[in-house]
């Protein structure tokens, strides 16, 4: 994975953004940081949500705020956090698309029926 430079960490940063704000945990308006561990004073590596100008530190709806105790395990959480959101996201969109293609065949099959009713009606015949 190699040396986790500030440049690294400024595109976590957006990548978790954008898929936060996508899957509706937090506003398009909060920022979201990794906070810097360090070993030597005993401090894990943290994500944390900013919501407003306050700049008061919370945790992310439904995620664990500590990342690791190392750069390279921060990292790794941080990868999986995103590619456990794409995921979630990947499952709605297609409950999405299948919701809707069963909203459709309702539909058809509620406009045949009505066609169906129609025509009986017209012809005096019943039909099943």
């Amino acid at each position: 994975m190699g040396v986790w430079t500030n440049s690294n960490v400024a595109t976590m940063e957006g990548c978790l953004h954008a898929q936060l704000v996508a899957a509706g945990l937090i506003p398009d308006s909060a920022r979201v940081h990794v906070e810097r561990g360090s070993q030597t004073y005993g401090r894990g590596w943290k994500l944390v949500i900013i919501p407003d100008a306050s700049g008061a530190h919370h945790r992310a709806p439904g995620l664990d705020t500590y990342l690791g105790w190392t750069g390279a395990e921060a990292q790794r959480s941080c990868r999986f956090i995103l590619q456990t959101l794409q995921a979630v996201r990947g499952v709605r969109e297609q409950d999405t698309w299948t919701l809707r293609q069963v909203e459709d065949l309702r539909t058809v099959e509620g406009e045949a029926a009505s066609v169906a009713n129609t025509d009986a009606n017209a012809t005096g015949k019943a039909t099943a």
